[in-house]
């Protein structure tokens, strides 16, 4: 056999190495302990350069009870067809954000991608980075996965996300943590369990939820139901009765105030200020982009 033609045989081997070791489609991917960052990252070689379109992520999140912080270590995202997950930025150092802080500004990722679909947006995270810091000042560490208390190098949190992206297009996409549904704190523990929520050209919409004496209520369900009667997202209230709701699809949506619910995990909130019996909602016909302020909500 000719020395190109052992080549050409050994480069056919490794893509389809490559092709073989994806991620399976599960909500979180748990990468083996010993993987390295960059094995993360999976560029496809290409010849002569690919067409490819720009994306902007933008990450979200809402108020957490009984958490000061909630520190996210961000080593990637990356965007996923198939079994191949492309990426869209990968840092050297993981980037820790504080996902408490993105209920009015978010945190921007921009990058390009090779034309195709995408079933998926993924956080490539470090969870030795990752913790709960409590409103008392208690620090949490974060494990993926509620029954384990091992963690390995890396965690891969995938959004199902549908993007079909051209030649020379921009893609804009929202992206909601969610970490009232994501995250429960139980024995000294921040267990993580992610219910990522991505929309292309998402909507928000904003507000404040106060008592008929004008006082804020605090940890009140406001939740965004579409119009198949689908609930599309949810978060709770602020100290200051200040709500947002991210990653919206364009839609009609009502959304509602509650004074009481249950989490995922099974722990109950309930509303601090409100008035007996109240439970306001509204009507909300959004578009792509929408930045909608709903104004102040009587409860």
């Amino acid at each position: 056999m000719s020395r190109l033609a052992i080549r050409s045989a050994a480069a056919l081997a490794a893509l389809l190495a490559l092709a073989a070791c994806g991620a399976p489609h599960s909500a979180t991917s748990v990468l083996p302990s010993n993987t390295q960052l960059a094995e993360l990252r999976r560029p496809q070689d290409t010849l002569g350069g690919a067409p490819t379109f720009d994306v902007d992520v933008q990450i979200y999140d809402a108020p957490l009870a009984n958490a000061a912080h909630v520190n996210l270590a961000v080593a990637g995202v990356e965007a996923v067809s198939g079994s191949t997950a492309h990426p869209i930025a990968t840092y050297a150092t993981p980037q820790v954000v504080d996902l408490l802080a993105l209920q009015h500004q978010a945190m921007a990722i921009t990058g390009t991608l090779p034309v195709g679909n995408y079933h998926a947006i993924r956080l490539v995270v470090d969870p030795s980075r990752s913790n709960v810091v409590g409103t008392d000042g208690t620090v949490y560490p974060m494990h993926f996965g509620r029954s384990s208390r091992w963690n390995p190098a890396f965690v891969a949190l995938d959004a199902n996300a549908h993007v079909d992206g051209t030649a020379g297009a921009s893609v804009s996409l929202t992206l909601d943590f969610n970490v009232l549904e994501s995250i429960s704190l139980s024995g000294g523990v921040a267990y993580v369990d992610p219910k990522l929520i991505v929309a292309r050209g998402g909507a928000n919409v904003s507000g404040k939820v106060v008592n008929a004496a004008g006082a804020p209520v605090a940890f009140a369900t406001v939740t965004a139901t579409d119009a198949d009667g689908d609930m599309a997202n949810v978060t709770i209230t602020g100290p200051d009765g200040t709500f947002a709701l991210h990653a919206l699809a364009a839609d009609a949506y009502t959304i509602a105030v509650a004074n009481s619910s249950t989490t995922p995990f099974g722990e109950p909130i309930t509303a601090i200020g409100n008035d007996k019996g109240a439970a306001p909602s509204v009507h909300a016909d959004l578009a792509p982009g929408d930045q909608i302020d709903l104004g102040t909500l009587i409860d």
